[in-house]
């Protein structure tokens, strides 16, 4: 489990279908929830949750298999959708606005098409399911044997892990992240990474480029300039394929541009979230 962020922010527990998730909240306003993408936790968020919760009412949630939240027994998109609906339910919010980061964003765009009266407004950070491609890292996983050996929560594999997704190498502590255990646990990185992926890439039920032109709720696309995980080419390519949307592209920021340009991130996220 990790720790809660900073004070001010309360930290909750809700069994929903039939998982205990873990997650936070700050803030009055319309409420706006923060998903965090494979191999992290809500702490990604430590940086926005204030901020954002200055005009809204925020929460972010540990995902199944992630920090404080228990395992699942199913990890797939649909039942990402279904969960997110099911923690809209407990939170007795009708609508939300969703903001994405990584597998985040493709789990928010899920819920967008299967549940569009639940969804106000999207934000997709870094999104991952825009084209087929993912690094080879996670390809590697699909490997039997070698997935198990590289799924294992370290510290190790985190340094890794945070220093291939910022553009400031250091700029994130995986001491800091860790908290009080590991920000996710290798059988549902598993299971995730095999149910979405193989060694060509992201399967078919993984990739949404060709349903962009699907999405009806005002989104935001938020990138990092120097992303090496996912180019800001994905960015404009998606950015051209879904109508009405808008395009942010954050300078000197990797896969992470909410914690390592986060006045920038916060401005663009609340000025759009607002309707501005």
């Amino acid at each position: 489990m990790v720790s809660v962020p900073s004070a001010g922010i309360r930290e909750h527990h809700a069994v929903v279908d039939g998982v205990s998730v873990r997650y936070v909240s700050t803030g009055q306003g319309p409420p706006v929830v923060l998903v965090h993408g494979l191999a992290g936790n809500l702490s990604f968020w430590q940086h926005n949750l204030g901020p954002l919760g200055r005009s809204f009412s925020v929460y972010a949630l540990d995902l199944p298999g992630h920090g404080g939240s228990q395992d699942a027994l199913e990890y797939t998109l649909p039942y990402a959708a279904r969960l997110l609906a099911g923690l809209l339910d407990h939170l007795g919010a009708p609508r939300a606005s969703l903001v994405g980061s990584s597998l985040g964003g493709l789990i928010a765009l899920e819920m967008a098409q299967t549940y569009p009266d639940r969804v106000e407004r999207l934000v997709l950070v870094d999104s991952a399911g825009l084209c087929r491609y993912i690094p080879w890292h996670l390809r590697l996983l699909t490997v039997p044997g070698l997935g198990w050996l590289l799924s294992r929560p370290t510290r190790r594999a985190l340094r890794h892990s945070l220093n291939e997704m910022v553009y400031r190498r250091g700029e994130v502590s995986a001491e800091r992240l860790w908290g009080h255990g590991p920000p996710w646990r290798g059988r549902a990185l598993l299971r995730i990474v095999r149910y979405g992926a193989d060694l060509h890439g992201l399967k078919p039920w993984f990739q949404w480029q060709d349903r962009l032109g699907l999405v009806r709720q005002p989104t935001l696309i938020v990138w990092g300039a120097e992303d090496r995980i996912f180019h800001p080419d994905h960015a404009r390519r998606a950015h051209h394929l879904l109508p009405g949307s808008r395009l942010v592209i954050i300078p000197e920021a990797g896969h992470l541009p909410q914690w390592e340009s986060p006045e920038a991130f916060n401005r663009a996220v609340a000025d759009f979230l607002q309707g501005s």
